[in-house]
């Protein structure tokens, strides 16, 4: 198999382009593919021969978040092959890098003497089946296909590493993550934070399932005091709306909503704050709209709509609750499907609709891509009611 690195050339400079051009002509052992083209790099990226990102732009931070959130969506949510380059980088666009946990930042001069180094490691790296890094792929890879071997074999490569290896460590996070274990998630991630204090993406998680597991107080804090380092980074600024309005913070989240547009207005990001501030204020038909706009969703986001969807049911607007299920579903991250169908099925069996519970439940089992034991429950408890379930 020959892996692929995509090149995002957003930087609309003709020498550069041909830089790059010139790199697809050389007996690299990679397939090389370049675009200038947002959405179409973001489409390529949901190849699974996909292992490197090259991006190059002019302080370009809304189209370095959004294309580095698809990488480590599909392709892993390590960062080691990915390689930014830039000139003359502005002290805001190396603090959201730099917050990504990426350590591969080059001028161009330096990517043309650099770049056979670049892809003989990372292919040197792929070749080690044990490693952290080809363990993060295979998780990816198995969320994306349903394919629990391969989610099986991440974890317990990384088992024997989880104490000494920050890398390991902060996968054992993200598997713990997508099995809703919540409190093992923030033991790993935080053991991952105390080896490398330097690996931002370890102190978010951190924060984030601190919040899940019910303690919000602490989250904020963690959140707030990484505001201080980088106050303009979209994706914690959501975490933060979510976790004031939990708070009852209403004025302090709708002023990081107000800040966050004066940068980027039309970010997926501010997007998905103003539909959980229309939430929160009850103008669901507003907030259904705006999710239109929505792209890669997580958890924060469904624990926000698993609570509104609850009262809707309590108001006998169980069809109102589903629509927002079936809508967030289809923007929601890949690893996170399963919760949306699951929390769908707890909805229709609430309401007594097994036929449709039952119907969710089979979608949960398959994006999942195994049993566990909440789900086993539920589909037992529903064979129980033979004349609800043709």
């Amino acid at each position: 198999m020959i892996p692929t690195v995509i090149v995002a050339n957003f930087g609309n400079d003709k020498k550069i382009q041909s830089l790059f051009e010139g790199w697809q002509d050389e007996p690299y052992g990679v397939n090389i593919k370049i675009f200038q083209d947002l959405d179409e790099a973001r489409i390529e990226m949901e190849s699974e021969l996909v292992r490197g990102l090259i991006f190059y732009s002019e302080n370009d931070c809304k189209n370095l978040d959004l294309l580095i959130d698809s990488f480590r969506i599909n392709v892993s949510f390590l960062t080691d092959f990915i390689w930014v380059l830039h000139d003359n980088p502005s002290p805001r666009f190396l603090l959201n890098v730099f917050e990504y946990g990426i350590e591969n930042i080059y001028s161009i001069n330096q990517s043309r003497l650099g770049f056979k180094d670049w892809i003989d490691s990372m292919k040197k790296i792929l070749s080690d089946i044990t490693s952290p890094e080809v363990s993060a792929i295979n998780f990816s890879t198995g969320v994306k296909t349903g394919d629990f071997s391969l989610i099986s074999s991440a974890e317990n490569s990384v088992a024997r590493w989880t104490d000494c290896n920050y890398k390991a460590a902060f996968i054992a996070g993200k598997i713990a993550e997508f099995k809703r274990d919540y409190t093992k998630a923030e033991y790993f991630y935080k053991i991952s934070s105390e080896t490398n204090s330097f690996f931002l993406p370890s102190r978010v998680s951190y924060a984030e399932n601190k919040f899940l597991n019910g303690d919000h107080k602490e989250a904020i804090q963690l959140f707030e005091d990484m505001s201080e380092f980088n106050d303009r980074n979209i994706s914690r600024d959501c975490l933060l709306v979510v976790a004031y309005l939990e708070s009852d913070s209403v004025e302090k989240a709708t002023k990081i909503l107000t800040s966050a547009e004066s940068l980027y207005e039309d970010h997926p990001k501010v997007w998905e704050m103003r539909t959980i501030l229309l939430f929160s204020r009850g103008k669901i038909k507003q907030a259904f709209k705006c999710m239109d706009y929505l792209q890669d969703l997580g958890p924060f986001f469904i624990y926000r709509l698993k609570e509104l969807c609850m009262k809707l049911v309590d108001l006998d607007k169980m069809r109102s609750a589903l629509a927002l299920l079936n809508k967030t579903h289809r923007h929601v991250r890949s690893d996170l499907k399963y919760q949306i169908s699951l929390n769908a099925a707890l909805i229709c069996q609430y309401g007594g609709d097994y036929e449709k519970s039952y119907k969710y439940l089979a979608r949960c089992s398959k994006e999942y891509g195994d049993d566990f034991c909440e789900l086993a429950e539920l589909q037992r408890h529903q064979l129980s009611q033979p004349n609800k379930i043709s």
